[in-house]
């Protein structure tokens, strides 16, 4: 539908990012269980897997060489 439906895609990006946030999330509570040297990260280095941090905008053109 010329990328009129979205929808497939948009469920694929956020299980993309909710997939980075909870391995983020891991590895700074493993760091800070690891040692002395832990810290915990500040606000704005945590990615977010808000639905409406991003917009899905693309296009991929693939045109025959022959032509």
């Amino acid at each position: 539908r010329d990328g009129a439906d979205m929808r497939h895609y948009d469920g694929l990006v956020n299980a993309a990012l909710a997939s980075i946030e909870a391995t983020f999330t891991a590895r700074a509570t493993g760091s800070l269980f690891a040692g002395r040297s832990g810290k915990l990260p500040t606000a704005g280095v945590v990615p977010s897997a808000r639905h409406d941090a991003y917009e899905l905008v693309t296009w991929l053109v693939i045109l025959d060489p022959a032509t």
